[in-house]
C-alpha cells in the first residue's frame, strides 16, 4: 500500500501531512517534550490529555456520558454548589413541578390555601 514505517525517531522543520495516523495502543503522543507534562495518552478504553497550563476546545462539543470535574466551572465550585443543594430541606426538595411554578408567581398572583395544597 506504499505505507512507510517509521521506528526511529523523525525530526522535520517542514509540515507533515497525514490522512490517517494510527497510535500504538498504550502509547503517547508529546507536545513539545515528553517532560514538559504536554501529551496525549490512550488505551483501548480511555484517552487521556495532560497538559500543564490549558486545554482549549473551540467550537462546538459534544459529551456523551459523565463529566468529572475538580476546581471550578466559570468561577462557581461545583461539588460546593451540590453540598449547598443536598442541605436543602427534604420537603423543599420534593417540590412538584406544579409547585415551584407556585413559588415563581408569588408576588405576581393571589394564590389561595386551597390552590396551594
Amino acid at each position: 500500500d506504499g505505507g512507510k514505517t517509521v521506528n526511529q525517531s523523525l525530526t522535520t522543520t517542514l509540515d507533515v501531512t497525514f490522512n490517517k495516523m494510527e497510535i500504538a495502543a498504550d502509547s503517547n503522543i508529546h507536545f513539545g517534550s515528553s517532560s514538559e507534562g504536554s501529551r496525549i495518552a490512550g488505551n483501548n478504553t480511555a484517552i487521556s490529555i495532560n497538559a500543564s497550563t490549558l486545554i482549549e476546545l473551540n467550537g462546538n462539543t459534544t459529551l456523551n456520558g459523565n463529566l468529572t470535574v475538580t476546581g471550578t466551572v466559570d468561577g462557581v465550585d461545583v461539588a460546593a454548589l451540590k453540598t449547598d443543594v443536598d442541605g436543602f430541606p427534604d420537603s423543599l426538595k420534593n417540590l412538584t413541578t406544579g409547585e415551584i411554578g407556585q413559588l415563581e408567581n408569588i408576588g405576581t398572583s393571589t394564590i389561595s390555601a386551597t390552590q396551594w395544597l
